[in-house]
Protein backbone atom coordinates (compact mmCIF):
# COMPACT_ATOMS: atom_id res chain seq x y z
CA UNK A 1 0.00 0.00 0.00
CA UNK A 2 3.19 2.63 -0.72
CA UNK A 3 1.61 3.14 -3.63
CA UNK A 4 -0.97 6.01 -3.59
CA UNK A 5 -2.71 3.90 -1.05
CA UNK A 6 -6.19 6.55 -0.52
CA UNK A 7 -6.88 5.76 -4.05
CA UNK A 8 -5.86 2.18 -3.48
CA UNK A 9 -8.05 1.86 -0.50
CA UNK A 10 -11.05 3.44 -1.99
CA UNK A 11 -10.91 0.98 -5.20
CA UNK A 12 -10.52 -1.65 -2.52
CA UNK A 13 -13.77 -0.69 -0.43
CA UNK A 14 -16.26 0.60 -3.92
CA UNK A 15 -15.43 -3.08 -4.72
CA UNK A 16 -16.64 -4.89 -1.42
CA UNK A 17 -18.54 -2.53 0.91
CA UNK A 18 -21.11 -0.43 -1.67
CA UNK A 19 -22.17 -3.19 -3.81
CA UNK A 20 -23.01 -5.94 -0.73
CA UNK A 21 -25.73 -6.12 1.75
CA UNK A 22 -25.62 -3.76 4.60
CA UNK A 23 -26.05 -6.30 7.32
CA UNK A 24 -23.17 -6.27 9.56
CA UNK A 25 -23.42 -10.41 10.24
CA UNK A 26 -22.60 -10.48 7.04
CA UNK A 27 -19.88 -7.80 7.09
CA UNK A 28 -18.21 -10.35 9.46
CA UNK A 29 -18.12 -13.23 6.97
CA UNK A 30 -17.08 -11.00 4.72
CA UNK A 31 -13.99 -9.56 6.01
CA UNK A 32 -12.98 -13.34 7.35
CA UNK A 33 -13.53 -14.21 3.82
CA UNK A 34 -10.79 -11.51 3.05
CA UNK A 35 -8.37 -12.57 5.27
CA UNK A 36 -8.66 -16.06 4.52
CA UNK A 37 -7.76 -15.79 1.18
CA UNK A 38 -5.59 -13.26 1.71
CA UNK A 39 -3.04 -15.35 4.08
CA UNK A 40 -3.52 -18.66 2.00
CA UNK A 41 -2.62 -16.59 -1.40
CA UNK A 42 0.11 -14.61 0.37
CA UNK A 43 1.43 -18.35 1.44
CA UNK A 44 0.92 -19.85 -1.70
CA UNK A 45 2.86 -17.26 -3.70
CA UNK A 46 5.84 -17.36 -1.11
CA UNK A 47 5.99 -21.30 -1.76
CA UNK A 48 6.30 -20.50 -5.75
CA UNK A 49 9.04 -18.28 -5.11
CA UNK A 50 10.78 -20.65 -2.56
CA UNK A 51 10.67 -23.59 -5.54
CA UNK A 52 12.26 -20.99 -7.85
CA UNK A 53 8.98 -20.15 -9.88
CA UNK A 54 8.99 -16.86 -9.77
CA UNK A 55 7.69 -16.48 -13.63
CA UNK A 56 4.99 -18.52 -12.64
CA UNK A 57 4.22 -16.21 -9.56
CA UNK A 58 1.55 -14.11 -11.15
CA UNK A 59 -0.85 -17.11 -12.81
CA UNK A 60 -0.45 -19.31 -9.15
CA UNK A 61 -1.64 -16.03 -7.22
CA UNK A 62 -4.58 -15.91 -9.40
CA UNK A 63 -4.98 -19.96 -9.05
CA UNK A 64 -4.94 -18.94 -5.30
CA UNK A 65 -7.07 -16.60 -4.84
CA UNK A 66 -9.95 -18.39 -7.27
CA UNK A 67 -9.45 -21.75 -5.18
CA UNK A 68 -9.29 -19.73 -1.83
CA UNK A 69 -12.52 -18.25 -2.31
CA UNK A 70 -14.17 -21.67 -3.60
CA UNK A 71 -12.94 -23.33 -0.73
CA UNK A 72 -14.12 -20.59 1.85
CA UNK A 73 -17.36 -20.83 0.35
CA UNK A 74 -17.92 -25.16 1.01
CA UNK A 75 -16.50 -24.10 4.99
CA UNK A 76 -19.38 -21.47 4.83
CA UNK A 77 -21.89 -23.84 3.60
CA UNK A 78 -21.00 -26.51 5.94
CA UNK A 79 -21.69 -23.71 8.69
CA UNK A 80 -24.63 -22.02 7.09
CA UNK A 81 -26.20 -23.07 3.74
CA UNK A 82 -28.39 -19.75 4.52
CA UNK A 83 -25.47 -17.38 4.95
CA UNK A 84 -23.83 -18.91 1.83
CA UNK A 85 -26.73 -18.67 -0.55
CA UNK A 86 -27.21 -15.32 0.65
CA UNK A 87 -23.96 -14.06 0.09
CA UNK A 88 -22.72 -16.09 -3.09
CA UNK A 89 -21.47 -13.94 -5.51
CA UNK A 90 -20.85 -11.62 -2.79
CA UNK A 91 -17.67 -13.68 -1.38
CA UNK A 92 -16.04 -13.25 -4.68
CA UNK A 93 -16.52 -9.22 -4.25
CA UNK A 94 -13.87 -10.12 -1.41
CA UNK A 95 -11.24 -11.83 -3.37
CA UNK A 96 -11.53 -9.01 -5.66
CA UNK A 97 -11.30 -6.85 -3.01
CA UNK A 98 -8.19 -8.63 -1.94
CA UNK A 99 -6.73 -8.27 -5.50
CA UNK A 100 -7.62 -4.72 -5.87
CA UNK A 101 -5.87 -4.32 -2.66
CA UNK A 102 -2.61 -5.36 -3.55
CA UNK A 103 -1.93 -7.54 -0.52
CA UNK A 104 -0.57 -10.39 -1.89
CA UNK A 105 1.21 -8.81 -4.31
CA UNK A 106 3.60 -6.58 -1.86
CA UNK A 107 7.17 -7.26 -1.30
CA UNK A 108 8.73 -10.43 -0.29
CA UNK A 109 12.36 -9.72 0.00
CA UNK A 110 12.35 -9.00 3.47
CA UNK A 111 11.61 -12.44 4.51
CA UNK A 112 8.46 -14.84 4.40
CA UNK A 113 7.13 -14.17 8.48
CA UNK A 114 8.16 -10.36 7.59
CA UNK A 115 5.56 -10.80 4.27
CA UNK A 116 2.50 -12.86 5.67
CA UNK A 117 2.97 -10.21 8.85
CA UNK A 118 2.45 -7.00 6.63
CA UNK A 119 -0.27 -8.26 4.32
CA UNK A 120 -2.02 -9.46 7.46
CA UNK A 121 -1.56 -6.31 9.35
CA UNK A 122 -2.98 -4.34 5.80
CA UNK A 123 -5.87 -6.73 5.65
CA UNK A 124 -6.57 -6.48 9.36
CA UNK A 125 -6.85 -2.99 9.35
CA UNK A 126 -8.89 -2.69 6.07
CA UNK A 127 -11.23 -4.92 7.62
CA UNK A 128 -11.98 -2.81 11.06
CA UNK A 129 -12.42 -0.28 8.32
CA UNK A 130 -15.16 -2.80 6.70
CA UNK A 131 -16.68 -3.49 9.58
CA UNK A 132 -17.49 -0.24 11.19
CA UNK A 133 -18.82 0.72 8.27
CA UNK A 134 -21.11 -2.51 8.37
CA UNK A 135 -21.71 -1.45 11.47
CA UNK A 136 -23.25 1.72 10.78
CA UNK A 137 -25.27 0.95 7.84
CA UNK A 138 -26.86 -1.96 9.95
CA UNK A 139 -28.14 0.14 12.67
CA UNK A 140 -28.55 3.25 9.83
CA UNK A 141 -30.56 1.43 7.32
CA UNK A 142 -32.09 -1.57 9.65
CA UNK A 143 -32.04 -0.04 13.14
CA UNK A 144 -30.44 -3.47 14.15
CA UNK A 145 -27.59 -5.25 14.90
CA UNK A 146 -27.08 -8.36 13.07
CA UNK A 147 -24.67 -11.36 13.96
CA UNK A 148 -23.69 -14.40 11.90
CA UNK A 149 -25.36 -17.95 13.41
CA UNK A 150 -25.96 -21.59 11.72
CA UNK A 151 -29.77 -20.81 10.88
CA UNK A 152 -28.74 -17.07 9.17
CA UNK A 153 -28.72 -14.19 11.02
CA UNK A 154 -29.64 -13.14 15.09
CA UNK A 155 -30.98 -9.76 14.71
CA UNK A 156 -30.90 -7.80 17.82
CA UNK A 157 -33.23 -4.41 17.62
CA UNK A 158 -31.58 -1.16 19.00
CA UNK A 159 -33.26 2.06 20.04
CA UNK A 160 -33.42 5.26 17.60
CA UNK A 161 -33.23 8.93 18.65
CA UNK A 162 -36.46 10.78 17.78
CA UNK A 163 -34.40 12.84 14.87
CA UNK A 164 -33.99 9.60 13.21
CA UNK A 165 -35.52 6.50 11.96
CA UNK A 166 -34.03 3.87 9.82
CA UNK A 167 -35.42 3.70 6.16
CA UNK A 168 -34.73 2.17 2.98
CA UNK A 169 -32.43 5.13 2.08
CA UNK A 170 -30.18 4.63 4.56
CA UNK A 171 -29.63 1.23 3.55
CA UNK A 172 -29.56 1.82 -0.10
CA UNK A 173 -26.49 2.25 -2.24
CA UNK A 174 -26.42 5.84 -2.84
CA UNK A 175 -26.00 6.22 0.51
CA UNK A 176 -23.12 3.78 1.31
CA UNK A 177 -21.53 5.37 -1.30
CA UNK A 178 -21.99 8.47 0.65
CA UNK A 179 -21.37 7.22 3.90
CA UNK A 180 -17.96 5.32 2.19
CA UNK A 181 -16.97 8.97 0.82
CA UNK A 182 -17.49 10.90 4.72
CA UNK A 183 -15.25 7.51 6.24
CA UNK A 184 -12.64 7.61 3.29
CA UNK A 185 -12.48 11.93 4.06
CA UNK A 186 -11.59 10.88 7.59
CA UNK A 187 -9.56 8.17 6.60
CA UNK A 188 -7.76 10.44 4.35
CA UNK A 189 -7.13 13.35 7.43
CA UNK A 190 -6.12 11.03 9.87
CA UNK A 191 -3.28 9.16 7.13
CA UNK A 192 -2.48 12.93 6.38
CA UNK A 193 -1.72 13.85 10.38
CA UNK A 194 -0.18 10.54 10.92
CA UNK A 195 2.26 11.32 7.81
CA UNK A 196 2.82 14.87 9.77
CA UNK A 197 3.74 13.21 12.89
CA UNK A 198 6.13 10.95 11.15
CA UNK A 199 7.90 13.69 8.97
CA UNK A 200 8.30 15.65 12.38
CA UNK A 201 9.53 13.05 14.80
CA UNK A 202 11.13 10.41 12.64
Amino acid sequence: MKKSPVFVFIAGALSLLVPTTGRFAYGIILVLALCFITFFTSLGRVLCHKLMLDEFITPVSLICLSMCTVFFKQILILYSPIIAFTLDFSLYLAALSSLILGFIFSDYSQGTLQYLSTNMKHAFLFSLFALVFYLFRDYLGYGTLTLPVKEGIKVFTLPSFHFFEPSFFWSSIPFALLFLSLLLAVFTLVNRKFDIIKRKYY
